[in-house]
């Protein structure tokens, strides 16, 4: 009924970056009520582990009894379920799976891969998915790649495997796709200047799973084989690869048009419109 206007209680234990502009352009575009209960987006891994017990705790005996709860995979929704007030046990729990940790690529300098800690991780996306009525994920990837790994994840373990829960899991999953609003990042252009040479743009994370290593490689070669060009350098920075980009910078100190995080979306449109080349590196993209 596209009529019926819904009171949705949305969780998110991670409330930054791509996933928080996800829940509030999903707040401000619905014909829903979404009441919003989060957690500032640090430490993930804490996140998953305890989220669900922070996030419960701002449930009010005043609040609003919603029609529908949503919340994201950065969770342990067993747990979250389990902690819910008895008045809200039997309402349905929808999870949207930004990314998924059986088929992220971790870090290999991870202390939790080194010591064999990560499929910890996996697990809990694994029994949130069992326990949610519905699964959502934000793309084909996404999904096919969490439930094709499912198998072998689960085969991994001694005995009681559950692998009939694999397509249960199945059956209750589909594709819904980012809402994006692009007229933003159109009404932002200027006036197209054709550059006098190329400029190439970095705008991920600078994180391992985006592949900045090979990013800079590239252009350090391109640089090598004397190939006359500007950068952009963009992305939220990160403590680890900081001093690769610093040395970037060092060695095409003349070719920086922009380095580092864009304070503004007026910075980051105007950067955008500017570059001509976008290298796609990334190990992964969900």
């Amino acid at each position: 009924n596209l009529t019926y206007n819904m009171h949705i209680a949305a969780f998110e234990t991670f409330y930054t970056g791509s996933h928080k502009a996800w829940l509030d352009t999903y707040k401000d575009s619905s014909q829903h009520h979404i009441e919003l209960y989060t957690l500032r987006g640090k430490y993930w891994k804490w996140r998953m582990h305890s989220g669900a017990i922070s996030l419960t705790k701002k449930i009010k005996p005043s609040s609003k009894k919603p029609d529908l709860i949503l919340t994201t995979d950065m969770i342990d929704l067993a747990l979250f379920k389990s902690l819910l007030p008895k008045s809200w046990s039997n309402i349905p729990v929808v999870l949207y799976f930004h990314e998924n940790q059986l088929s992220y690529p971790w870090n290999e300098n991870d202390p939790d891969l080194i010591n064999k800690r990560e499929r910890h991780y996996g697990f809990m996306n694994y029994t949130s998915a069992l326990v949610a009525d519905h699964c959502l994920f934000n793309s084909y990837y996404n999904m096919n790649s969490f439930l094709k790994e499912l198998r072998p994840f689960l085969k991994a373990y001694p005995d009681e495997k559950n692998l009939d829960t694999i397509e249960i899991i199945r059956d209750k999953s589909e594709v819904l796709h980012l809402g994006l609003e692009l007229n933003k990042l159109k009404s932002k252009k200027t006036e197209s200047i054709k550059n006098k040479k190329p400029v190439f743009l970095w705008n991920h994370r600078w994180e391992h799973d985006k592949n900045y290593l090979g990013f800079i490689e590239l252009m350090i070669k391109l640089n090598e084989g004397w190939l006359d060009f500007e950068l952009i350098i963009l992305g939220k920075e990160f403590k680890e690869a900081k001093p690769y980009f610093n040395r970037l910078r060092d060695i095409l100190k003349d070719k920086i048009i922009h380095f580092g995080y864009a304070d503004s979306l007026d910075t980051y449109c105007q950067l955008l419109h500017k570059a001509d080349i976008l290298p796609v590196t990334s190990n992964q993209d969900f």
